[in-house]
């Protein structure tokens, strides 16, 4: 069975292949495919050999291109050099003979290249003219220090100094000394109430031995100036890091923290006795410490610590309104209107109650304080009435009245000055103008006896002179529209001469050297260029009528070049050359910066550009507003400047 089933199978496999077997049929197959293959490989050789010489023939044909190219190209470049050489010979000579070269569209022209120069070389801070023979910017210069003489300022012991202070270390941004100045800010002592310290090391004056309450306006002040001239916050969130004793409760606070319970110190309804409160009803500040009761018995509650004010304390309410406006500042800064709009309106109030309060209208002039017993005590606080006035307290009738009695136009019989006498010491006004009685006069221990050393006259609170006073007196010049700010400033300027050396250096004028007296110096920027910011933006505008008044014989209208220099603003240190037509803008450091400037014609269009190694970049087209002011931004510095002129008259 086994057998016969394989034979069926191989039958059945022939039988499918036919006569061929599948082997035989696979080798003739095999031996065709060969020899055809080697035909196709002997053309394919043959082939080969015809590509290579044709190759060969296109290679030698590329060579002999290249080599008469290579040729022509020296040639070429031989011209060329011997064209250039002749060339360069010819501009040569012609330059010798004249300069005609062709300087680009949109290169600054050299004179403004070298005015530049020197603004920025200049050591001083006015620069009038272009040149630094000007007599009036020469006494400026003298006065107010150069930024590397940071070092010649005083920092301040008293918190209730720090305020102001702030305004004179910003000029100084960067320096060892402010930076020292910013760390006694943060971290400055304060009560668990929120009490400010009078000093740095004692709750209560070294002076006096009582409380201090002009302390958490100054301290506030403080804070916002610096935060707003830097326009930065960040210092709100450092912490406080010193160590004082025990009754100081801030270590580990923020100055944020700090600020707030300061401001709420003023505004704590719980607390009826002791510190200083507002009162909503009133809208005024009441010192409620029974030691500071304004009598003749009370302890004295302000920096003017000869004279026993407290209770309701007309210094202190200045104080606090300017600390309310300082806040409103800092919340715009840190965008938060709603919060700003109440401090706001928080002075305002304040504001027109002090008026209704504390204005004397026989006399002309603010009272300084009511006592616990309604007892009213004036002195003729010159210092005071300043203060109102700058502060925006005062309206321009009380305004004016008040220069009418400290010019001496309008004669108050029963004070001790008058007249002329007011400025007896010429650089600045009596800080007082009634002779100080023995019943509301601090003593300092016996230190300070009104029949010798604290005598009127003798001292600098007591019918004496300070240069903190005449910062004020100008100041409030300029923001009342006074006729006489020229001459004030003038006369400050000539404090650089020791014009007054017989007053300087005594008893009267003893604190001429003080922690504040630089203040006094800042004024000439604030005047001749109306330099100030709000932390959102800086503000510069000069005022060539005034500038005229100081620098020009006939007093007519400045007409050349007005350039202020170390203006701080946003951690940068700015410099300003106006012209008529024209101002150019230089920065320390190249940063973004947003200006308001002012001294352009009204409604008229001026192209802002940017110039660096004396090539200019139109950066924009800007149209002033109806008051001649130009709303920019722009990133400029280190190197390039801020350039606005006009755009062709368009």
């Amino acid at each position: 069975m086994n057998n016969g089933g394989e034979n069926n199978k191989t039958n059945k496999k022939r039988t499918i292949t036919g006569e061929f077997s599948t082997i035989d049929f696979n080798k003739r197959r095999r031996l065709e495919e060969i020899r055809v293959n080697e035909e196709l490989e002997r053309e394919k050789i043959k082939r080969a050999l015809i590509e290579k010489r044709r190759e060969e023939r296109l290679r030698q044909k590329r060579l002999e291109v290249l080599k008469a190219r290579a040729i022509a190209l020296v040639v070429l470049l031989g011209v060329i050099a011997i064209t250039v050489g002749v060339i360069t010979a010819v501009v040569k000579s012609v330059s010798k003979k004249k300069n005609t070269e062709k300087m680009p569209d949109n290169a600054v022209p050299e004179a403004e290249t070298k005015l530049v120069t020197d603004f920025s070389d200049f050591s001083g801070t006015l620069y009038l003219g272009g040149t630094a023979e000007n007599a009036f910017a020469d006494k400026v210069n003298r006065l107010v220090f150069e930024k590397t003489d940071a070092e010649k300022l005083t920092l301040p012991d008293k918190i209730n100094e720090y305020g102001e202070f702030s305004d004179i270390i910003s000029a100084y941004y960067g320096t060892e000394k402010y930076n020292e100045f910013r760390n006694l800010v943060k971290n400055a002592p304060i009560f668990s109430n929120g009490y400010v310290w009078t000093e740095n090391a004692n709750i209560r004056s070294s002076l006096t031995g009582g409380y201090m309450y002009d302390n958490n306006a100054s301290y506030i002040i403080a804070v916002s100036n610096l935060c707003v001239n830097e326009s930065d916050t960040s210092l709100l969130y450092e912490t406080d890091e010193d160590t004082q004793p025990k009754l100081d409760k801030s270590m580990g606070k923020t100055v944020q923290e700090k600020l707030n319970l300061a401001v709420e110190h003023y505004f704590d309804s719980k607390v009826t006795e002791g510190g200083i409160k507002y009162d909503p009803i009133s809208n005024l500040v009441y010192v409620l410490t029974a030691e500071n009761n304004g009598t003749s018995s009370g302890y004295p509650s302000n920096k003017w610590y000869n004279f026993r004010f407290g209770y309701l304390d007309a210094y202190n309410n200045i104080c606090f309104n300017k600390a309310m406006r300082a806040l409103s500042r800092l919340y715009n800064l840190m965008g938060m209107p709603e919060q700003a709009q109440e401090y706001e309106d928080v002075a305002n109030k304040n504001a027109e109650a002090f008026n209704s309060k504390f204005w004397d209208p026989a006399k002309q002039r603010y009272t300084g304080c009511f006592d616990i017993n309604g007892n009213a005590y004036d002195y003729g606080f010159v210092f005071l009435n300043l203060e109102a006035i700058d502060a925006q307290v005062a309206d321009d009738e009380k305004a004016k009245a008040i220069f009418e009695w400290i010019d001496g136009e309008r004669i108050i019989e029963s004070d001790t000055s008058t007249g002329e006498d007011i400025y007896h010491y010429v650089f600045a006004p009596r800080n007082t103008t009634v002779a100080a009685e023995d019943s509301w006069w601090d003593y300092l221990g016996g230190k300070l006896p009104l029949s010798t050393e604290g005598g009127y006259d003798k001292y600098f609170q007591n019918g004496g002179v300070s240069l903190y006073t005449e910062y004020y007196d100008i100041m409030a010049r300029s923001a009342s529209g006074n006729a006489k700010l020229a001459d004030r400033i003038s006369a400050l300027s000539d404090f650089a001469d020791n014009k007054y050396n017989g007053y300087v250096y005594d008893t009267a004028t003893s604190d001429t050297d003080g922690a504040l007296s630089a203040l006094a110096f800042t004024s000439f920027n604030k005047t001749l260029f109306g330099i100030k910011t709000d932390g959102i933006r800086l503000y510069a505008s000069p005022d060539r009528k005034l500038a005229g008044e100081l620098v020009n014989e006939d007093k007519s209208e400045y007409d050349g070049i007005l350039g202020v220099k170390n203006v701080p603003y946003a951690k940068n240190i700015y410099g300003f050359l106006f012209d008529k037509d024209k101002c150019v803008v230089t920065a320390e450091k190249r940063k973004a910066v947003r200006l308001a400037l002012g001294g352009f014609e009204a409604d008229t269009g001026y192209e802002i550009k940017t110039v660096s190694s004396g090539i200019e970049t139109k950066f924009s087209d800007m149209l002033s507003d109806e008051n001649g002011v130009l709303n920019i931004s722009a990133d400029f510095g280190d190197g390039s400047y801020l350039k606005i002129e006009k755009n062709n008259g368009k």
